[in-house]
């Protein structure tokens, strides 16, 4: 419950200037503007304004609709620093945040080209856990990177497509 405190106090202690991203920013538009204030806190941004603003620190709250499960995931998924394992999100994870950043601003080019390098470098994905997380948040595969996608996730986000068209 306190995490949004915990990450703005560790990014202050970094001397890094915490930016809290909030639902309605990340849905983005005008329509979204007016809510911005009043919706959810999703991310806790810090960057150091006298260096480089793209490097910093991001914490994802736990307000992200993917982000509790992918974190209980994490646990199994120990990755060894030198100094010490630690829990990391899977390439599955990682793969439905960046559809998730991706799913009202398609114009995020920095996710299309992590993406386009985990499907070129990942051999053994989860397709069926990712495929479910999709139309659990009812997510696409954007059209930039269809070329690279694997057929079954190209599938899901065909079929999740139609059901938007449907008329209810």
């Amino acid at each position: 419950p306190d995490s949004l405190k915990a990450a703005q106090e560790i990014l202050e202690k970094l001397n890094l200037r915490p930016e809290i991203a909030r639902k309605a920013q990340l849905a983005g538009g005008p329509r979204h503007a007016i809510k911005r204030k009043n919706t959810e806190p999703y991310i806790v941004v810090g960057r150091d304004e006298e260096k480089d603003k793209q490097i910093g620190v991001d914490f994802i709250l736990p307000a992200m609709p993917w982000a509790l499960k992918a974190l209980e995931r994490a646990q199994s998924n120990k990755i060894n620093f030198g100094f010490a394992k630690i829990p990391c999100l899977t390439p599955e994870d990682l793969i439905i945040a960046k559809f998730f950043s991706l799913n009202d601003q398609a114009d995020r080019f920095k996710d299309l080209d992590d993406l386009q390098q985990i499907f070129s470098n990942q051999k053994k994905l989860d397709l069926a856990y990712i495929s479910g997380q999709m139309k659990a948040f009812k997510l696409t595969v954007p059209y930039q990177i269809e070329k690279t996608v694997p057929k079954l996730l190209l599938k899901a986000s065909k079929a999740i497509q139609k059901s938007f068209r449907r008329p209810m």
